[in-house]
């Protein structure tokens, strides 16, 4: 059973006493005597305290008495009557700032001085006066009471403030109550044409009873002069629905409604005061709101003998956390007025009386920001029946200077994150504490703003720096923790969020976060700087660019959220991860690093990474990383990887990567340094595609831990140093394309199907020792357990895979083999070349025997696989007695390799170039001259020394291995930037290919040096190279889709030369002419009018097979048809196109 409390007269009498000593009555002298009337603080000039404004009447219910008054606060009890531009009224008014932008504005109706009638919107200019914007027409009925009244809600969600308006209408003979909403559209009003309950002498509160982030209203008035009281619950702004809460009916011209949480179980309860019925008895009552529309009525707090006329305001005047309340009004029979003031102890209970008064107005504020409420009061002062005099008044509460107790502000919140849901934003934030004020009991208060420490779209009404209220009521989010933003157009928003206690002291202001919406580019120069506990977060599909020159600033335990399809763009912007910092990236998100941008992540520091999610390194983007974690936070699948391209640099040291699709992918890179990093769970480990001329790459003490699926390590046409990687759980281990590193002390284990592949003709990769100090005879890599499960017949599984013509040169090494488990396997394509003959030198190896036979390998009849003699572990430390199977030539190249390891590269140069003068067409003259190239490059030697080497060794009947030394000129031209070479001899490799291995192997080096000429800016071709080489790629080590040459061509490059239709067409300036070239050729692709003569010429001179793409810009000429033309290797091939202005 609910307990009610009926608190009668006699409590006026008796009671609790809070702070008659407290309190100094009437502390300002002059203020304009005003009774019916409406009053509430605000600080309109924002010079940091609360201000006063009044309207009334200065004698009477008569509008020519019609008063308004505004009283600057200028500190120390000192407060201005100003100037204000605002219009004499007998009616009601509300602060609200409905342009948001930061001043506090005003909406007005009631009755003027000329027996006029307004409701109208005044704009705060910021410099005093107040200007008016709009002009809501009459809801006033002429009768000597002004009927109507108003409030500011933002009923739509929008951030802007909307305006509900209640009144009268004369309608023929007879009044006609009107109620309407308008909303506010970028500070235009318009009626929304919501049906609502039409009542007039009214109070409208709005306020969020039901936590479900939309304003609803409560209502209080007259229809057909019965009262009534009505919550209408908003359902999402569409409508508003009478919930039919059965509260008792109040109205009168001093009416109060009010919504307010008083047991702080953080929910807006109902306090009502005002006349119940025709006659004019009063009350004032109290509503517990238990949930689910159920209001409860808890305590009446007057008798039967209480007039109309009363006011009630409520607020937390003695601190303790829980709102108390003044009452005014007149008791019957002697209509003497009283003023009273009740405490919340959990209860409430009379305190004490001030100055009698009835037909006014009380309002709390802390006017003096000495933490203690302080309150307004005027209207009639019935001393005795029928008589008395009005007032105005400001009442100081003295508790905090005699007692030393202050309301201390609420704990700032903490937790905010937003989110987009049905292209609405939500914001977040956790409940906030309060030394005196329950949890529940707290409000909350948010600003929206396109700008730092803006709230131009949702506004605060508080100071965003210091949290200051600028005005005396709760958070305009009321009790929630979470609230909507609708109709947010595409940008980047800077949001924060207070909360507010029921002495209405306001929180300092969450670290400010920001969310991004939609598509957006910041200007050049920008910067945001995040906070310690604050959160940037891009929205689902949302992009955000940085452009150059900005500053973006991580500060400790702040967040960085890139939320599902979002994509966040760096260009030349430093970015650093903190080891507190949280980067987050959901399903297929992209943080893309570019334009010279640097990307730090240090130690410590956690990345989180859906499915699809990717971390892009581009166009000299850096990316340096150094003890950081990235984890994969989906169930299935793999995040990406960081993929790093466009002459990008990539620095990974101590780090962990897990459940990537690929977890470090590198194109055109120029730094490509991974040490020390675990790669767990990755489809595929590491890949590199071709590094930029002049830089090599360091792939040195990694740990990688496949799925049985993918590759470990993928090298493809790129030199660097390569040694103590632990590979396993891959289909293939690692796999050198066209790629000839030093591989030293390696552990390659429990691969599917190959620990190492070598692909490519002048793929020489070389397992030697480096690492120690006595290279004959210390192992070297162990390579075992791989291969335990079957391959292709043409190419089965094995330790070591050749895919011609592929080399490969090794000196005691760990490797496990047998007659059906294979050390080395070559595949088996019809080399279809007499004359060339591959010696691969395996010469002391472990092979897991003493006696090793042809059996243990799967042979080619081109190839030679010198396997004698044999080396096993037992006699490792007997390693002197195999010095004198050492061979001059392979004592000279292990020495130059170990003078190159530490850096000696003029001495390991003359040892390479000995070698090739000494020893033509052995293994290690092959080894030698595939050292050579990264030596000068490291050297910054003129490496056309080494094409001249390569061409007399093409030309000469002593070498046996030619494709090796074209190969080699490819991989040169492209070290020495001269790509259009590169590409030519790589296309009549191609066109001598007898197998599609050889085709592939020629556009791949057809797309690295089409990508690196790219990125040098010397072609604009359209193409994506770094794409072609991801697909030849997979085209490369897919084995069951390798049919015949032409298999791969018709997808790489085009056979046919075509000229195609420009696009658009018509057009209006620009359009874009593709065209492709099935052989490089010179070309020229010139536009003409319709007389024959040039207008422009588009393309000139020599281009490179492939896919190209030209735009075409006609603003200088003039509208027409005109004819376009490509001339390319003896044909011509014309098209039409028609430009319109």
């Amino acid at each position: 059973m609910t307990k009610q409390i009926l608190i009668t007269t006699v409590l006026l009498l008796t009671g609790l006493i809070f702070c008659q000593e407290n309190i100094t009555e009437n502390v300002v002298a002059g203020l304009t005597a005003i009774e019916r009337s409406c009053a509430a603080w605000a600080d309109y000039d924002n010079d940091g305290d609360q201000d006063i404004l009044i309207t009334g009447s200065k004698n009477g219910a008569y509008a020519d008495q019609a008063i308004t008054k505004l009283y600057r606060n200028d500190g120390g009890d000192n407060f201005t009557d100003v100037a204000h531009g605002l219009p004499q009224t007998y009616g009601r008014f509300d602060w609200g700032d409905y342009d948001n932008d930061g001043f506090i504005d005003i909406a007005i109706t009631g009755l003027t001085p000329d027996d006029g009638s307004l409701t109208r919107i005044y704009r705060n200019n910021g410099d005093g006066n107040f200007i008016l914007t709009a002009d809501l027409g009459d809801f006033n009925d002429g009768s000597q009471t002004p009927p109507s009244t108003l409030a500011w809600g933002d009923y739509d969600n929008d951030g802007d403030l909307d305006l509900l308006v209640t009144g009268d209408r004369i309608a023929g003979t007879k009044y006609d109550p009107i109620t309407k909403l308008f909303r506010n559209d970028s500070g235009i009003f318009a009626d929304t044409g919501i049906e609502l309950p039409a009542i007039s002498n009214s109070t409208v509160v709005w306020g969020d009873y039901n936590n479900d982030e939309c304003l609803d209203l409560l209502i209080t008035g007259e229809v057909n002069s019965v009262p009534v009281t009505k919550i209408l619950k908003n359902e999402a702004g569409a409508y508003f629905n009478d919930i039919e809460a059965g509260l008792i009916g109040v109205s009168g011209l001093t009416q109060s409604a009010a919504w307010e949480d008083y047991d702080n179980d953080g929910d807006l309860d109902v306090f009502l005061a005002g006349r119940k019925d025709i006659i004019g008895w009063g009350i004032a009552v109290l509503y517990r709101n238990d949930t689910n529309d159920n209001f409860v009525h808890t305590a009446t707090f007057t008798g039967s003998n209480y007039l109309s006329g009363g006011s009630i305001s409520l607020g937390d005047c003695d601190g303790n956390g829980y709102s108390d309340f003044i009452l005014t009004g007149p008791v019957d029979p002697s209509w003497i007025d009283f003023t009273s003031l009740y405490l919340n102890n959990n209860g409430f209970e009379f305190s004490q009386n001030f100055r009698s008064m009835r037909m006014g107005s009380v309002a709390w504020s802390d006017y003096d920001n000495d933490g203690d409420l302080d309150f307004w009061l005027n209207g009639y002062d019935g001393t005795a029946p029928y008589a008395g005099e009005n007032f105005s008044e400001i009442n100081r509460n003295n508790k905090a200077e005699t007692t030393g107790i202050v309301n201390n502000s609420p704990v700032k919140p903490l937790g905010l994150y937003s989110s987009l849901i049905d292209n609405n934003v939500r914001i977040f934030w956790n409940k906030s504490t309060d030394a005196e004020t329950p949890q529940n009991g707290l409000s909350y208060n948010i600003y929206v703003g396109t700008e730092s420490k803006n709230g131009d779209v949702l506004n605060p009404m508080s100071n965003i720096s210091d949290g200051f209220r600028k005005i005396a009521r709760k958070g305009n989010v009321d009790h929630n923790t979470a609230w909507a933003i609708k109709d947010l157009s595409d940008g980047i928003y800077y949001y924060g969020a207070q909360a507010v206690d029921h002495g209405f002291a306001g929180s300092e202001f969450s670290p400010e976060c920001i969310f991004v919406k939609g598509e957006h580019t910041l200007p050049e120069l920008y910067s945001i700087s995040l906070s310690e506990n604050a959160e940037m977060r891009l929205l689902l599909g949302s992009k955000l660019s940085f452009l150059v020159g900005s500053a973006f600033e991580l500060s400790e335990n702040s967040n960085l959220i890139l939320e599902d399809k979002s994509t966040l763009t760096l260009q030349l912007t430093d970015l650093v991860i903190h080891q507190s910092t949280t980067l987050k990236l959901g399903k297929n998100a992209k943080l893309i690093i570019e334009n010279g941008s640097n990307l730090t992540i240090e130690e410590g520091a956690v990345i989180e990474l859906a499915e699809g999610a990717e971390i892009v390194v581009m166009n000299k983007g850096n990316l340096s990383v150094n003890g950081a974690t990235f984890n994969y936070v989906g169930t299935t699948g793999n995040w990406l990887g960081i993929n790093c391209e466009g002459g990008s640099s990539v620095d990974i040291n101590n780090s962990i990567i897990r459940n990537a699709s690929t977890g470090v992918y590198g194109t055109g890179t120029y730094k490509f340094n991974i040490t020390n990093t675990v790669f767990e769970g990755c489809t595929n480990g590491i890949n590199l595609l071709g590094m930029q001329p002049g830089f090599g790459y360091t792939i040195t003490d990694n740990t990688l831990t496949g799925t049985d699926n993918g590759w470990g390590i993928f090298i493809t046409g790129s030199d660097g140093l390569f040694s103590r990687n632990i590979v396993n759980h891959f289909n293939i281990g690692t796999y050198f394309v066209m790629s000839s590193p030093v591989v030293s002390k390696c552990d390659i284990t429990y691969n599917k199907y190959f620990g190492i592949v070598v692909s490519g003709h002048d793929a020489l990769p070389q397992l030697l020792n480096t690492e120690d100090n006595q290279p004959f005879g210390a192992v070297n890599c162990t390579i075992q357990k791989n291969a335990y499960l079957g391959n292709s017949s043409l190419f089965p599984s094995a330790q070591i895979g050749i895919n011609p013509t592929g080399s490969i040169y090794m000196r005691y090494n760990d490797i496990i083999s047998s007659p059906n488990f294979y050390g080395i396997s070559i595949a088996q394509e019809d080399l279809r070349d007499p004359d060339q003959l591959i010696t691969i030198d395996a010469q002391l190896n472990n092979w897991g025997s003493n006696i090793v036979t042809d059996d243990y390998f799967f042979e080619h009849p081109q190839y030679i696989i010198d396997y004698t003699p044999i080396w096993t572990l037992a006699d490792e430390e007997e390693s002197n007695s195999y010095n004198s199977d050492i061979s001059e030539e392979s004592r000279i190249l292990i020495n130059a390799i170990e003078l190159e390891a530490k850096d000696k590269l003029t001495p390991a140069i003359k040892l390479y170039e000995h070698i090739i003068k000494k020893y033509v067409d052995t293994p290690e003259y092959y080894v030698a001259m595939a050292r050579l190239p990264y030596l000068y490059e490291q050297a910054e030697l003129d490496n056309n020394v080494l094409i001249a080497l390569y061409d007399e060794a093409l030309n000469s009947d002593a070498t046996s291995h030619k494709k090796f030394f074209k190969g080699k000129k490819v991989a040169t031209h492209i070290k020495g930037k001269r790509y259009d070479e590169a590409i030519s001899l790589a296309e009549e490799m191609k066109a001598e290919a007898a197998f599609e291995e050889e085709v592939l192997l020629a556009d791949i080096n057809i797309a690295i040096a089409n990508l690196l000429k790219d990125m040098e800016g010397k072609s604009r071709s359209g193409v994506d190279y770094a794409q072609n080489l991801r697909d030849l790629q997979s085209k490369l080590t897919d084995n069951e889709s390798k049919a015949e040459p032409s298999g791969i061509t018709e997808s790489v490059l085009p056979t046919v030369s075509t000229l195609y239709q420009n696009y658009p067409n018509p057009f209006n300036p620009v359009t874009q002419i593709k065209f492709d070239l099935a052989k490089s050729a010179k070309v020229r692709l010139s536009v003409y009018n319709v007389n024959g003569q040039v207008v422009a010429e588009l393309a000139s001179g020599v281009m490179n097979a492939g896919n190209h793409a030209v735009d075409f810009d006609g603003s200088k000429l003039n509208s027409g048809v005109y004819y376009y033309t490509l001339e390319a290797d003896g044909i011509a091939l014309t098209k039409k196109m028609v430009l319109t202005k």
